[in-house]
């Protein structure tokens, strides 16, 4: 029998670092990166009500501290071995096992993870997300709003949801002339509306702030693909380049001839230039320096 010879602090040692790797491992392996609550059924992802993510930061924490135990553990495991305790690195050694047992439990509990593409906070305070959630090719996208916040999670409310991949719904609009073209866009308009754009100038999804009302897969399409656009905004002109591409009711993403017509009255001129050539009536000319309105 081979007598433990090992200093009672080094006994001491490996037995906090055991009980607190295996605590870290744990949370690791167990706790969700988010988690969803339904509006009944948890099917379609339409059904959605809120989800809550854990914070970045407090995932990242989780992740050293696991690291720091483990190496914990290792070097405990080599003291054990140089001080022939035969006990010290197999206990040490076992612990450190569960790491990536934990990891590998962490990455199959969390296929389907929630990301956060864009964030806006409005005058009022509030702070909007478009957020995205894909596994292969099924793809889910939510505009939400944040609810709470707190040191290790953080709760949005969605407003509404749709999905990214095909079939897709969307509405190609034209953007303020400092759009930029990244993933996961949202704008704010002077008409208190809410627009999720998942790349160039397709809008998948949108709300209205003033009525509380969600359009989604179908609804945006019927939509006026001048929406982000305000009284007195430049347009983007690639993105107008792209609307006369596609025209009126042709393609996919193209604006219904009902929602062009109606932006024959927008107070912007260079809207109703568009509209004007949209419909066919009248040749676009909105970038040249004259003194005329072209939609008069």
């Amino acid at each position: 029998m081979v007598r433990d010879r090992s200093p009672g602090w080094i006994n001491a040692a490996l037995a906090v670092a055991v009980a607190l790797s295996l605590g870290i491992f744990a949370l690791t392996g167990f706790l969700p990166q988010h988690w969803v609550v339904y509006n009944g059924k948890a099917w379609p992802d339409t059904n959605i009500d809120s989800v809550t993510l854990l914070q970045p930061t407090f995932q990242r924490l989780l992740s050293l501290v696991g690291l720091l135990c483990l190496v914990a553990l290792l070097a405990l495991a080599v003291i054990g071995l140089y001080r022939r305790n035969v006990a010290m690195p197999l206990i040490a050694l076992l612990a450190a096992f569960l790491c990536p047992v934990a990891g590998l439990t962490h990455f199959v509990r969390n296929l389907v993870p929630w990301q956060i593409h864009s964030e806006l906070r409005a005058d009022d305070g509030t702070i909007y997300y478009f957020a995205e959630s894909s596994f292969l090719q099924g793809q889910t996208l939510m505009l939400a709003r944040l609810r709470e916040e707190t040191l290790f999670t953080r709760t949005m409310d969605a407003l509404v949801v749709t999905n990214g991949d095909n079939p897709r719904s969307y509405l190609r609009i034209i953007r303020p002339a400092e759009a930029e073209d990244k993933y996961g866009q949202l704008y704010l308009t002077e008409d208190h509306w809410l627009l999720g754009l998942r790349t160039e100038n397709r809008c998948f999804f949108a709300y209205d702030l003033g009525a509380g009302k969600p359009y989604g897969h179908g609804a945006v399409e019927e939509l006026s693909p001048f929406l982000a656009i305000g009284n007195q905004t430049l347009l983007h002109k690639p993105d107008v380049a792209s609307l006369l591409a596609v025209g009126i009711e042709g393609e996919r993403g193209a604006p219904t001839r009902a929602a062009v017509k109606q932006s024959l009255a927008h107070p912007n001129k260079e809207v109703r230039a568009v509209a004007l050539q949209l419909l066919g009536d009248k040749p676009l000319r909105i970038f040249e320096n004259e003194a005329a309105d072209p939609a008069r």
